[in-house]
Parts: C-alpha cells; sequence; structure tokens
C-alpha cells in the first residue's frame, strides 16, 4: 500500500535549493538606476548605471569594476560620462567587452535636437565610449546612433556593431551602428510595438525577438541590419511574454513567461541551423514569477534570475542549455527591479539589479 510522506520543511529545502554560500552581495550606488554588466575573463564585474541630477534633468553614466569579493566599487575604477546637459537615458547604458582588453560603453540621450555627422537634426544621441586597457582610461566619446535608442534591447555584433533595438516610429526596429561610424535612421522591422524583447547574436546566426500583449515573436537577419526587408518578418514562436534574449557561441536563447496562473520561465535555444529552436525547457519555479532575464556565457550555459515566491533567484545550465541545477535564493524579498546578468567562461556569474526609481540603490551578487 503506499503512502504519502511529508517531508521536513528543511530537508524539502535542501532537495530544492542549491547552496548560497558562494554569493556575495555588492552595492555601487545608493542614488542610481538601470545597471548593466559584464564579466571579464579574471572574474571581475564591469558595471554601469545611470543618475539623474534633479535641477537640470541631467543623466550621468557611471562605471566601475567589483571585484568577485568586493562589496563595492574597486578603489580607483569609477569613470562617469555626461556628453549632453539637460538630456536623460531613459533606456539605460549598457558596457560590453569585445575582446583585446577592450570596453565598450554605449548610453543614450534625449531629447535636445542636433545636428549629427550625416547633417540631420536628430533627437536622439547614442554614444560610445571605449577603453584599450581594460577600462582604466576611456576616449572622449562618439556620436554612433542619431534615431533609434536601445529601450527593448541592445546587442554588440562582430565588426565592432552596436545593434539597438526598440520603438520607432512605424512599430519596432533596429539600428545598427558601427561604433567607429554613424547611423541615423531606424530600419522599422514589424508595426508591432514590441512590450519586452531584445537581439541575440550566435555564431552564425542574429535574431530579434519580442512579445506583444501576449504573443512572441522572433525574426533572423539576413544581411545588412539596416537594409529593408533584411529581418523579414516576425513569425510567431509561443504564447508568451516577458521576452529576453540572450548572445552566445551556442547560439541566441529566447526567454520567456508562459502560463497565467500557474506562470513560469522558459527558454529556448537556436538551433544550429538557425532555422528553428528546440524545445522549451522550464528554467522557474511555477507562480508568478517577475522580472526575469538571462544571459549566455561564453561556455554555453544559460545563467537566469527573476524575481518569485523565493526572492532574488538564480539558476544556471548546462552548456547545452537543455537541463538547469538547482535553484539559489540570492536574497528574500522583492524589491529587486531591472535584472541583468553576465558570467565568463568558468560560469562566474554576476546578477544585478536597482530600486526602480531615477535615485534608488544599485548593486547586485557575484555567484562562484
Amino acid at each position: 500500500m503506499s503512502r504519502n510522506i511529508a517531508l521536513p520543511a528543511a530537508l524539502l529545502a535542501a532537495l530544492l535549493f542549491a547552496t548560497p554560500a558562494s554569493a556575495r552581495s555588492f552595492t555601487v550606488s545608493a542614488a542610481g538606476n538601470s545597471p548593466s554588466v559584464a564579466v571579464d575573463g579574471g572574474g571581475t564585474t564591469h558595471i554601469v548605471w545611470d543618475t539623474v541630477d534633479d535641477a537640470t534633468k541631467t543623466s550621468t553614466t557611471h562605471y566601475c569594476k567589483v571585484l568577485r569579493s568586493g562589496k563595492a566599487c574597486a578603489a580607483g575604477t569609477e569613470r562617469t560620462f555626461a556628453p549632453a546637459m539637460g538630456d536623460r537615458d531613459f533606456a539605460g547604458p549598457r558596457v560590453y567587452l569585445p575582446g583585446g582588453g577592450r570596453v565598450v560603453v554605449v548610453t543614450s540621450r534625449c531629447c535636445s535636437s542636433l545636428d549629427g555627422p550625416d547633417g540631420q537634426s536628430h533627437g536622439t544621441q547614442v554614444i560610445r565610449f571605449l577603453s584599450s586597457d581594460g577600462g582604466g582610461a576611456f576616449d572622449a566619446g562618439a556620436w554612433i546612433g542619431g534615431t533609434q535608442t536601445p529601450d527593448v534591447g541592445a546587442a554588440f555584433a562582430p565588426g565592432d556593431v552596436f545593434l539597438a533595438f526598440g520603438i520607432s516610429a512605424g512599430g519596432t526596429g533596429v539600428a545598427a551602428s558601427p561604433i567607429t561610424g554613424f547611423t541615423g535612421p531606424t530600419n522599422t522591422i514589424t508595426p508591432i510595438l514590441a512590450l519586452s524583447g531584445g537581439i541575440g547574436v550566435g555564431a552564425t546566426s542574429t535574431i530579434a525577438a519580442f512579445n506583444d500583449r501576449n504573443s512572441v515573436y522572433w525574426a533572423k537577419l539576413a544581411g545588412d541590419p539596416n537594409a529593408p526587408g533584411a529581418w523579414g518578418t516576425p513569425a510567431k514562436l509561443a504564447t508568451g511574454d516577458d521576452t529576453q534574449v540572450t548572445s552566445g557561441p551556442k547560439g541566441p536563447d529566447v526567454f520567456y513567461k508562459v502560463g497565467e496562473s500557474h506562470a513560469r520561465y522558459v527558454v529556448r535555444r537556436l538551433t544550429a541551423a538557425g532555422t528553428g529552436f528546440g524545445k522549451a525547457v522550464t528554467v522557474s519555479e511555477s507562480g508568478y514569477p517577475i522580472f526575469g532575464n538571462v544571459a549566455q556565457d561564453p561556455a554555453g550555459r544559460i545563467h537566469a534570475a527573476w524575481v518569485g515566491r523565493y526572492g532574488l533567484t538564480y539558476r544556471e545550465s548546462s552548456t547545452s542549455g537543455r537541463s538547469f541545477g538547482k535553484l539559489r535564493a540570492l536574497a528574500k524579498g522583492t524589491r529587486y527591479f531591472h535584472l541583468v546578468l553576465a558570467a565568463d567562461i568558468k560560469g562566474r556569474a554576476t546578477v544585478a539589479f536597482d530600486g526602480n526609481g531615477d535615485a534608488s540603490r544599485v548593486g547586485g551578487y557575484t555567484i562562484g
């Protein structure tokens, strides 16, 4: 005769969760917003965030490094960029490590109307700052984009191209800007207004994925990303929302939420042929997880974080992306917004967040 056995709460927790002992918290600002992170080969976190001056409403972009055991910015590493008085960065800054000791910080400003390098008037400035010595010193910056801000998503593509993905005049569009050049117009790829989404760059394929109110769509790039028709017609991938996209060597992953009363995050990896996706793999607990985001590391692991019934929660996949380890509860509570992740080839990850305001805590956890 079978019997149901009630497990003690402590034993149940041990079965469900990996130990969070290797997760260390840090804070880089008590009055910032909109972080972005990258992790270098030594496990050091490169982080950027925005602050806003109350009097002038001017955004300043901040950058620093956080060591694996660090609780704040490493001494002497913080840099600031304030390229446009009175203008705001509504999309948030980005940071990339494209190799060769380079650090690229990209930030946008709205809404002063200025004449761009193309001779046209633009109300948006997408500006990049480049360091060639691992973040020790940055150049004076360059205006690389004049219309499209990365308010839905962004990626750094081969050839040193910044891909800004966001709402455009005709729907949702992309602007591909070489960091040594300038791109003025937006290439509108769909009349659908994306509520969330991103750009994913793999070894052989680049995709855009996004959702409207209840459907997730994807489109694959063929040719020049700024050329009309280069993204084809987006196709429906699934019913879902809260979409995010990774870039990485194993091909882009599309991460999104499915279900209603028993909602959960799932992820699907683009096939090697680039013509479709593998089956959906469940990542989060069932319930109503929110604010989920993902990143792929240089070995192909997927790193995911969200806020759910256990608080701020993290999980890591195998290099195939087809299976995940135990959940890690990094912190209790729900006051963790705008989650971003990055990890190095050894799987050492960083999860960063803000407190959902122009002047809130910006911090995170280093894991591994």
